[in-house]
Order: structure tokens, then sequence, then C-alpha cells
């Protein structure tokens, strides 16, 4: 009698795990940084990284700066049965077609861009990776946020944005899911206003296609919280994260996590600190109950050291 007792309670316990991931959600969003003129590690960072992910148990892999096709095609190979990718030509020439460039170098460029090296890469850069299937898709361009004055920043070269879906979850039902990348900051020029029309742009976008339904939103925001001890960083995007939080992302939260003195690149020394750039926000229907940093392992080759990125990796479990 005993003998069934503890089969039968063996069996509940083993349904009762398995319901309990199913009605999980894990999700990870990644800053990749694949672009092969600025590091020989490229190819070998993004077959690290897909081994990694193969081996998981993500349900959904957001991605970011995943510029080249030839990257892209190696990430779509990683395990994962549905691929959302809405990359297109390169934003420069994106621009040109549209008569939206002024410069008449810039013109050049991209007239060379689109008659030699079209299929380069160089859109959103972003992926997203999923074991639900989408229901629907949706691509937002930003119309803002690059100067062709400071055109060696890169943002001119790409359409920096925003891809995402409505996955269909068996026991979360309908969920909109989607990542971005938002325009970066640098040291001699400020992007605070373009950023923040970009916000304005991303939450119009997600209130359109989530169409009432809960929303997951992940990526590289280049936006970072104020420092506990106040001090300040590199790049002043702290800056905007209350009127960011409190007036464009006032029905999310996300999960609080301990960084310590991690920054969104982990090479650099603290004077160029940025801090923690790299978000996942969910609407207050989803519980983001737990949350940790990713993917800060390093590697070897040839005797040099390197890391999967110049980012952390986020992951987040939300029911």
């Amino acid at each position: 009698m005993i003998k069934y007792i503890l089969i039968f309670s063996f069996s509940i316990l083993i349904s009762f795990n398995s319901f309990a991931k199913e009605s999980n959600l894990n999700v990870t969003t990644f800053n990749l940084g694949a672009l092969s003129p600025f590091s020989s590690l490229t190819k070998k960072r993004v077959k690290q990284f897909c081994k990694k992910i193969k081996n998981s148990n993500y349900d959904l892999v957001f991605i970011q700066e995943a510029w080249q096709r030839k990257y892209r095609r190696r990430l779509k190979k990683c395990g994962f049965p549905y691929v959302l990718d809405l990359q297109k030509q390169i934003g420069l020439v994106t621009r040109w077609k549209k008569g939206l460039l002024r410069k008449k170098s810039l013109k050049r460029l991209a007239f060379i861009f689109n008659l030699f090296r079209n299929n380069y890469g160089y859109d959103t850069g972003l992926l997203i990776l999923s074991k639900h299937p989408f229901l629907n898709s949706s691509k937002l361009r930003y119309i803002v946020g690059s100067n062709e004055n400071h055109k060696w920043d890169g943002e001119v070269l790409v359409t920096k944005g925003a891809i995402g879906a409505t996955i269909l979850h068996p026991v979360l039902g309908e969920i909109f899911v989607a990542t971005t990348h938002l325009v970066a900051e640098y040291s001699d020029h400020s992007y605070n206003n373009e950023r923040l029309q970009q916000f304005n742009m991303l939450t119009a976008w997600l209130e359109k296609n989530a169409r009432n339904n809960p929303i997951i939103i992940t990526g590289d925001f280049n936006v970072s919280p104020p420092r506990s001890d106040g001090s300040d960083r590199y790049n002043k995007t702290n800056l905007i994260w209350n009127q960011v939080m409190d007036n464009l992302l006032f029905n999310f939260h996300e999960v609080s996590l301990n960084f310590g003195n991690l920054t969104t690149y982990p090479n650099d020394s603290i004077e160029k600190e940025e801090g923690v750039l790299d978000h996942i926000f969910v609407t207050k229907d989803l519980d983001p109950y737990f949350g940790e940093i990713i993917f800060k392992e390093t590697y070897k080759r040839r005797k040099k050291t390197y890391t999967l990125s110049d980012h952390y990796g986020l992951n987040v479990q939300i029911r």
C-alpha cells in the first residue's frame, strides 16, 4: 500500500513541476554586438552564443545587434522552431531611397551600398527566437535618431527600431512580445531628445499592436537608471530614466536585478561605465518573479580572453 502511495505522490509531483514549467515564460534578451569589422572573434562569439541557447530552456530569446546576414542565418539554426526576422536593406539605403539624406557623401555611400552590398545587413539588427508560434508580426522604424553631422557614430547607417509579434502561450494566453534598440549616447554629442521621441513612438506602437493583450518589451534601451550612490556616468542616460518611467512606461515594471559593479561594457574601466542599458519590461498583468544576469562567462582562443559580447544578458521568469 505504501508503495502505491509513494508512486502516486511522485506522479503528482512530476505533473505539478511540468505544469509549473508550462505556466512560466522563460525570457532572455542579449545585445550580441555581431559586427565582424570590429572583432576577429565575432564568428566565434556567435557560435558560442548559439550553442548556449540551443542547450537552454529559454522560451523566447530577444537579440539586438545581429547586424550581418551571415550571423543571422547562423542564429536561426540555434534550435528554436520559430524565428521573427523583419530585417530588410541597409538603413542608410532606406533613408536614401526615401529622400531623407542631405549630405552628398552619404548619398554616394548609400548608392555604393545599394549597388554592391545590399544584402550585407545593417538594418535594425533585431531577431526574436521562440518556442511558441507567432500569430502576427509588426516592425517599427524610428524616424529620428541619427545626425548626418556625426556620421561616424554609425547611427545613420542603421534603422534603429523594434520588431514584435503576438504569441499564444498554453497557460498565459496571447502576449505581445517585442524587442528594441534605441539610439546610443556619445561622449561628444547627445541624443537624449531623439531617444525620448523614440520612446514615444515605441509606446504608441506597443499599444496599437498589443490589442489589449499583456506586453513583454526587451532590448537595449540605451537608458540607465540612476545609481544608488548618486554618481554620474560617462553617458548621462540616467537623466531621462524617471521621465520615461513616469510618463511612458508607467504601466510597466521590470525585475529588480542586483548588478553590483557590473556595467553594460564588462571589460571597461569605471571611468567609461555606461550603466545598465539593457532591460526587460512587462505590463502589470504579468509577474516577472525571478531574474538573473547571464552570459558573463569568459572564453579563450589563442591565448586571448573574450566574452560573448560587450553587454551582459538578462533572463527573467514570467508568470
